[in-house]
């Protein structure tokens, strides 16, 4: 079967086996030999790449589940052959490795949770570690080089802002692509997913998660949105509580914020092209 993904931003397309898993994939047909093959049952972690922004093991997975996504692996974490991401020179630093086998799939399942690595305790950072086995290192220097990590390059930032937006609801908010599309538009140069974790329409209020992964560079950031439309006052509000990683979060974010709010009020305003409505 026929399957088109990429591949650290880098395209394929090709005739796949249908039982072909990803970790065959990538390290046989595409030569990303960095995803190890231990267990091959999801058991030991050795195989963990990031589908879409997300930890996955490709040992579990088949090629052709991840038609259409974006993968991402080892190899593409270092910028070039000189200058390590922040997470691997804090391994090298704390001695978080001696083997080596297990590293690659601990650095994919850490990196995108680098944001929120600063508001954990030890329970909850070694529970994030505890879906990766290591027969060497006994994790304490694995936990260090991951604290490590986020306190260099980890910020916190709140923003709000409200719109003028008469006759607006929300069940119509959030069946726009423009939800998505005007974010993304936002945000060059960078990767992003939206997902919408739970909704009122009694209340008008949806949360939303924001999840953005620099192309080029270590930069992460997540974030938390909430949205309300005030049918009394006739306003959009939302509320963004953001955290990244390796990226500076500017000042005055809430003009962005502002702008993009303003865009949706805009969009909702306009009939709805059947064809490109959003599945939930």
């Amino acid at each position: 079967m026929r399957v088109s993904l990429r591949v650290n931003d880098v395209p394929f397309d090709g005739e796949v086996p249908a039982r072909l898993t990803l970790a065959d994939l990538l390290r046989d047909r595409i030569g990303l030999t960095g995803t190890h093959l231990g267990c091959e049952h999801g058991i030991c972690g050795a195989c963990t790449v990031q589908v879409d922004g997300e930890p996955a093991r490709s040992c579990l997975m088949f090629a052709a589940q991840a038609d259409g996504s974006e993968i991402t692996t080892v190899e593409a974490l270092a910028d070039g052959d000189e200058r390590l991401h922040p997470l691997q020179q804090a391994f090298y630093e704390h001695h978080a490795l001696q083997c080596g086998f297990c590293t690659p799939g601990f650095l994919m399942s850490i990196e995108p949770l680098l944001p929120d690595v600063p508001g954990m305790d030890d329970e909850q950072l070694r529970g994030l570690l505890a879906g990766n086995l290591c027969r060497c290192t006994g994790y304490q220097s694995i936990v260090e080089a991951t604290r490590a990590t986020a306190a260099a390059g980890a910020q916190t930032r709140q923003v709000t802002a409200a719109v003028p937006a008469p006759g607006l609801s929300l069940p119509r908010l959030l069946d726009l692509d423009a939800l998505v599309s005007g974010l993304r538009g936002r945000a060059a140069g960078w990767d992003v997913r939206l997902a919408l974790l739970d909704r009122d329409d009694r209340r008008g209020i949806a949360h939303l998660q924001a999840d953005a992964r620099a192309r080029t560079g270590p930069g992460r950031v997540r974030a938390g949105i909430e949205l309300a439309v005030d049918g009394e006052a006739g306003l959009l509000r939302a509320r963004v509580s953001a955290r990244s990683f390796g990226v500076a979060l500017p000042d005055g974010a809430d003009r962005p914020l502002e702008a993009y709010l303003r865009e949706l009020v805009v969009a909702a305003a306009a009939p709805i092209d059947p064809a490109r409505r959003r599945r939930r």
